[in-house]
């Protein structure tokens, strides 16, 4: 089972146990819990934001350190949804997203953090986005309206999966089912993306990078979704591959995209052409960072993370850890160590490797 979903899943179970134990707790209302320890709290994401490292995971948990991963401090958070990815564009402005549609901000380098949307909220300004666009005369809106209303119970508890942005500004945030929203303001008000997707299907979209000025997200049946310098589409471009893939990292002039069962796929032409690539794995990889030393790194959910050559053409076991089911990847500036996250905790690894 892909990773995401597996935490999706571990995610309902705990959620149907609280309620069997103490009754119904909306978790988008709810301050997340106070934890005693959590570096080793279930963790699905983890970000720089300047010197800063951010983490986030299960119920609302938020973590931050300022000493590489050694030592962690939680933030406060008023809600207790699980989290999903984590974004600083600035080393003071981030975003994080999680289930439900939930996007939080934070403009104290993630002490703090505040809901700017959720689901319920996305369902309903979508409706009212794609109504307007309909009464404008655009007929390619008339099908995402439609199916905007036919699930706008459903859409409510769509989960978004990864999130960008390029600046304090502009970002984008996507998830399950096509969701895809983008703001141009900071968040302060978030529109949705799909009309800008060339994705009838509603493939699930799992993962985003940029690379000079073009977007990229990862996606199901081999699919890599490109916004080019310019543009406003997001084009479809397909890699020869037929399952799902988790996310995208680049490094200088190289993009590379990884999923299941070690897939690897690298691109050096802006996602116009694909070739396979050897990750150093045959597990899921599920999340990827850039190094210092120029460098791409993975993680996968047996415990290893592979380190590419110079040129991006193969990845090479670097450590393993025992952790299960790894989520995330960070490089602080600490030269040559990276820290990692998993479902149970987080734990500084050395990253080093022949020049």
């Amino acid at each position: 089972m892909p990773t995401r979903l597996l935490l999706f899943v571990l995610g309902l179970t705990l959620s149907f146990w609280a309620f069997a134990t103490t009754g119904f707790v909306d978790p988008l209302v709810t301050a997340a819990p106070s934890v005693s320890r959590p570096s080793r709290s279930p963790l699905t994401a983890i970000t720089t934001a300047g010197d800063r490292l951010v983490a986030a995971g299960w119920r609302g948990l938020i973590m931050y350190s300022d000493d590489g991963g050694e030592s962690w401090r939680q933030s406060s958070v008023p809600v207790s949804v699980d989290l999903t990815a984590v974004a600083f564009p600035t080393p003071t402005d981030g975003w994080v997203v999680g289930h439900d549609g939930l996007i939080l901000h934070s403009d104290d380098a993630g002490k703090t953090w505040h809901k700017q949307m959720d689901g319920v909220e996305a369902s309903k300004l979508t409706i009212a986005y794609y109504q307007k666009k309909v009464e404008e005369g655009d007929q390619r809106a008339r099908s995402l309206l439609d199916d905007a209303r036919a699930h706008e119970k459903d859409n409510a508890s769509i989960p978004l999966l990864s999130v960008l942005f390029l600046n304090a500004r502009e970002g984008f945030a996507v998830g399950s089912f096509g969701l895809s929203m983008h703001t141009s303001d900071g968040g302060r008000h978030w529109l949705p993306w799909g009309d800008h997707m060339d994705n009838p299907e509603g493939l699930h979209l799992f993962g985003l990078c940029e690379l000079n000025g073009s977007l990229y997200i990862a996606s199901e049946k081999g699919t890599v979704f490109v916004r080019r310098p310019g543009e406003q589409q997001f084009v479809r471009e397909l890699t020869g591959y037929r399952g799902s893939l988790f996310g995208v990292v680049s490094v200088r002039d190289v993009v590379v995209a990884y999923g299941l069962r070690g897939t690897g796929f690298r691109s050096i032409d802006g996602g116009r052409t694909w070739s396979a690539v050897e990750t150093g794995t045959g597990a899921t990889i599920t999340a990827g960072t850039a190094l210092p030393n120029g460098r791409l790194a993975l993680v996968d959910v047996a415990g290893s993370v592979t380190q590419s050559d110079i040129g991006m053409t193969r990845f090479s076991i670097s450590s393993r850890v025992r952790m299960p089911m790894l989520t995330g990847i960070a490089s602080p500036k600490r030269q040559g160590w990276v820290v990692i996250t998993g479902v149970a905790g987080n734990q500084v690894v050395d990253a080093h490797v022949a020049p």
